[in-house]
């Protein structure tokens, strides 16, 4: 039983898949060459860069683009989040009165 709930998290692991909707993950290296992930979450002042190990990390160039993505992406969605609480009355798109 404990080793196929460890194909299941393995796998789940490689499909990127996680509880946290509002965080993504970027696949990188530590600097000894090991498997390693940073984690992007949004905080209060802006975006959160998180190693899954301490030290350096080494990213291809594949996954800075993917690092760039889920910072844009962590970004927008903090954006539409402090928008949604300075403005929680929703608005009519057709006549720019609230609903």
């Amino acid at each position: 039983m404990l080793s196929a709930r460890k194909t299941v998290l393995s796998l789940l692991d490689r499909l990127r898949w996680q509880i946290d909707p509002y965080t993504w993950t970027v696949a990188c290296r530590d600097e000894r060459g090991h498997p390693a992930h940073i984690a992007v979450t949004f905080a209060v002042d802006g975006v959160r860069l998180e190693p899954s190990q301490p030290g350096r990390m080494v990213l291809e160039p594949l996954a800075v683009g993917d690092l760039r993505g889920a910072v844009r992406d962590a970004l927008l969605l903090r954006a539409q989040l402090v928008e949604a609480e300075h403005d929680p009355q929703p608005r009519n798109a057709y006549h720019g009165t609230a609903a």
